[in-house]
């Protein structure tokens, strides 16, 4: 709990400090679906995910912020871990964006994501993106989402909308 509370105090303040320097406020709500590979593939059919947080600017084509989100992978009837694990995480990380050419960027996310089953711990995660400014309100992304999981890494390739406020 001491770690939930002090990564939301880090977001607050980064939120605090950027939206003072910028009129947008550069608050980002991201929704995705993906398709489990490797050790995920076995066990799992499908990856959703929703996230709020922030991207302020720190020059013209860097942006930096954080973000707090759920990520849910169904886990078969048919796996071996049924009833025993879940592959659903409460997510907090840093965010990044670098604006490469025209409306086309890369970003990546990195944190710690919370088990939320009673056999699944909380491990660190990594999302690389390769994404598409599509106008002022939304972009487009390709992801791939990686998560450690009992010396495994759960892992999905999967595509999502960033909603800019």
């Amino acid at each position: 709990m001491k770690k939930i509370v002090i990564c939301l105090a880090v977001v607050c303040a980064a939120i605090k400090i950027n939206a003072q320097e910028s009129n947008k406020t550069g608050i980002r709500v991201n929704t995705y679906a993906g398709l489990p590979v490797g050790y995920a593939s076995n066990h799992s059919d499908i990856n959703l995910g929703i996230s709020i947080g922030y991207l302020g600017p720190i020059n013209d084509i860097i942006k930096v912020g954080g973000h707090i989100g759920y990520d849910y992978s169904n886990v078969r009837n048919d796996s071996r871990l049924n009833n025993k694990s879940t592959f659903n995480y409460l997510m907090i990380g840093g965010s990044a964006e670098i604006d490469v050419y025209k409306n086309l960027y890369f970003g990546a996310d990195l944190g710690y994501a919370f088990g939320q089953g009673k056999k699944t711990s909380g491990t660190h995660y990594f999302t690389p993106k390769l994404g598409y400014h599509y106008n002022e309100l939304m972009d487009f992304y390709l992801h791939y989402k990686g998560v450690r999981f009992n010396g495994y890494q759960v892992a999905s390739v999967g595509a999502g909308v960033a909603f800019k406020f």
